[in-house]
């Protein structure tokens, strides 16, 4: 997601309808590191079509699905994942719908086959390294046990002891999202992980992880790679666990007004795309706030 003003100043180019240039970029960066790049004409509709559908049968096909949406915060990243309520919708709101949808089809095609929605929102804070329950409030369960990460040699990383709520509508669900929206993550159980996630902190003297490091994760998950760099960090457990190699994991990168963050970013995006060339389980999108769109995604 490239900001109007990028646009604006030449800071961003799209040469062709798969490339991205940052002009004056410091660093290295392949103009092909992406999926798909969409125009300022492409609505927010047309872009939750282009993402979300592959994800959203593969739920109902018996895989665990991934939307990762990497990148700063800006109004056009908000937009897109949160939309402008009551005109749009956003990836969140699109993602629910779908699935509520396609469940009430299949309750019609397959009588026999018993079906339930339920809903899990986990806060990360890397500063506390915590994780938070954010649905806890809403659970019938007395019990408030510690959300953590647990590595089953059988079935991969899980995340344990998480509130799981039930919805009957998507109009509930909906409801939770909003209840939750500020802390930025819903997670689903086969599930559909949608992920919010920032570009890390500019230094890491108190171990905090930066965007290189965040950046290497993502690398070592995308290759298939058993062994992780900062494996006992709560947000690499996290991302082990939307990322397993059994699941079809998608990115949306969005840009925002610093330029250095915007190289960080295409720069990531084009070793993801070269790693992902070994396996189709993986894909790359963008999209810019006014001028163009990418897209890609994730999240538990």
């Amino acid at each position: 997601m490239v900001s109007g003003d990028d646009v604006a100043t030449g800071g961003i180019t799209v040469p062709a309808p798969n490339q991205i240039h940052i002009t004056d970029a410091v660093k290295p960066h392949s103009k092909n590191a992406f999926e798909n790049v969409f125009g300022p004409d492409i609505t927010q509709e047309k872009i939750c079509s282009n993402v979300l559908p592959e994800l959203v049968q593969g739920v109902f096909s018996g895989q665990d699905c991934t939307l990762i949406a990497l990148g700063a915060k800006s109004r056009g990243k908000e937009c897109l994942l949160y939309g402008t309520p009551p005109s749009s919708s956003g990836v969140f709101q699109t993602a629910i719908t779908s699935v509520f949808k396609i469940t009430d089809e299949y309750r019609v095609s397959k009588p026999d086959t018993r079906y339930q929605i339920r809903m899990s929102a986990i806060q990360y804070s890397q500063r506390e390294n915590h994780l938070t329950d954010l649905l806890s409030p809403f659970s019938s369960d007395p019990r408030r046990r510690t959300v953590r990460v647990v590595d089953d040699p059988r079935a991969g990383a899980l995340l344990e002891n998480e509130s799981e709520i039930r919805v009957d509508s998507p109009d509930l669900a909906l409801f939770y999202l909003n209840t939750v929206a500020d802390h930025r993550i819903v997670g689903g159980r086969r599930r559909l992980a949608i992920v919010d996630l920032g570009l890390g902190e500019r230094n890491s003297h108190r171990g905090e992880l930066t965007m290189p490091a965040i950046g290497s994760i993502l690398l070592a998950l995308v290759q298939g790679q058993k062994h992780l760099p900062a494996r006992g960090n709560f947000l690499s457990q996290l991302l082990k666990c939307a990322m397993c190699p059994s699941r079809l994991t998608s990115f949306i990168c969005s840009f925002a007004e610093k330029a250095d963050d915007n190289e960080n970013v295409v720069q990531l995006a084009s070793k993801l795309s070269r790693a992902k060339r070994n396996t189709r389980k993986n894909k790359i999108w963008l999209k810019t706030e006014r001028s163009m769109f990418f897209q890609d995604l994730f999240r538990e």
